[in-house]
């Protein structure tokens, strides 16, 4: 089971944060065995401390910190010292659970989240249609934590060798941040490069992709395809003037013919830089909070679009066309993730005639033998507004 899977990963990886913070302190401990409940994990610590609860009890600060967890809490039975550790409240929609549900993903589909009504709601990369993204919302709207998602996804879901992914977080106002939401996707093999905080190297990526597509167009060349991430778009584009404007243009309009897909966030929809003709090459739209009625408009192209109204964390509305979806993002935790990446990175298995490896790391082996998978309807979405939905394979 999945559920027991990620359990145990956690399980792994807690008792290693743990132990290591007792190093750092000086106290001898071990995690010697503990179980799952529904809220926690107990763990048990093999240690020769008898006494020292006030030395113990000032580690809490610290392992709560370490753990990335809500508390921490010590307890001692029959002579024994034991550290219960609370989950997160777990997301309202988990990227790994609702990849397993999606055992037919087509090639080049991100997994963006699920609608209102339970449905799946999936974004294909297309070179026959435009689908090059602008994502917007204010702050808190989750826009950073659906990036990552997106790019999880298809790394989950693609060979290397069909996707390879670029991420900017082009840092305008200087030096580049010490650790971000994004960092751990520097781990992905299918990343072309690691995330990028610094201004001058983004300048140089896009002078890079521009050259790409020029080549790819000549030489009728359309992979790998290259799906590129620009947090903070729109401050990149003002701090950078024409020179960056004048290289993301062409990109969103002609890039997807031959394979380079761009998903532009911003928390400022409405900048000038998102000119007309901008807009027009930007054709799908996922908005999360805004601050007012109007902000909703800029960012959705819409009146009345509710935006306004979102609850932010991840609440988003996807918008082509005119026709608009309310979906609640995928969130891929650091648990996940890191278990996701650990599979990822073993040695490839050798691909065997009439039976090829697949990529996506054991999502597809969590059925019972002889238990059919139940596969939902799929709803997707594309950028000339059609919204279809299919049951079971193709």
């Amino acid at each position: 089971m999945l559920q027991e899977q990620r359990l145990k990963h956690r399980y792994e990886i807690q008792s290693r944060q743990i132990e290591r913070v007792f190093a750092r302190h000086q106290l001898p401990a071990e995690v010697n065995g503990g179980v799952a409940g529904q809220r926690s994990i107990r763990f048990d610590l093999q240690t020769q401390l008898v006494t020292g609860w006030d030395r113990l009890r000032d580690l809490a600060g610290e392992l709560k910190s370490a753990l990335g967890v809500p508390d921490v809490a010590f307890s001692r039975r029959d002579g024994r010292w034991q550290l219960d550790v609370a989950f997160k409240e777990d997301p309202p929609v988990a990227l790994l659970d609702l990849l397993v549900g999606l055992p037919d993903l087509p090639p080049l589909t991100a997994a963006l989240g699920l609608s209102e009504d339970g449905r799946p709601i999936l974004l294909q990369f297309d070179a026959k249609d435009m689908t090059h993204i602008l994502l917007s919302g204010s702050r808190g709207a989750g826009k950073t934590s659906l990036i990552r998602t997106m790019a999880a996804s298809l790394a989950l879901t693609n060979r290397q060798s069909n996707v390879q992914l670029i991420i900017m977080e082009p840092q305008t106002g200087g030096a580049s941040p010490a650790y971000t939401e994004l960092e751990p996707l520097n781990f992905l093999p299918h990343m072309l490069t690691s995330v990028i905080y610094d201004e001058r190297t983004a300048v140089e990526t896009l002078n890079f992709l521009v050259n790409e597509m020029s080549y790819r167009e000549e030489s009728s060349v359309l992979v790998p395809n290259l799906i590129v991430f620009i947090d903070q778009a729109a401050a990149f584009m003002e701090s950078g003037g024409p020179t960056v404007v004048d290289m993301i243009t062409p990109l969103v309009q002609r890039g997807e013919k031959v394979g380079i897909h761009l998903i532009l966030s911003t928390e400022q929809p409405d900048a000038e830089v998102f000119d007309a003709n901008m807009r027009a090459n930007l054709p799908v739209r996922v908005v999360g909070r805004t601050a007012n009625r109007r902000a909703a408009r800029d960012a959705t192209g819409l009146e009345h679009s509710g935006a306004e109204n979102l609850l932010g964390s991840g609440d988003f509305i996807a918008v082509t066309n005119g026709r608009m979806i309310g979906f609640q993002a995928a969130y891929i935790g650091d648990y996940d993730l890191h278990m996701s990446l650990t599979q990822l990175r073993r040695p490839p298995t050798p691909t065997l005639m009439a039976h090829p490896h697949f990529i996506r790391p054991n999502l597809h082996d969590h059925s019972s033998p002889g238990e059919e998978v139940n596969k939902p309807t799929v709803m997707f979405f594309d950028a000339n507004g059609r919204v279809s939905s299919t049951k079971g394979e193709k």
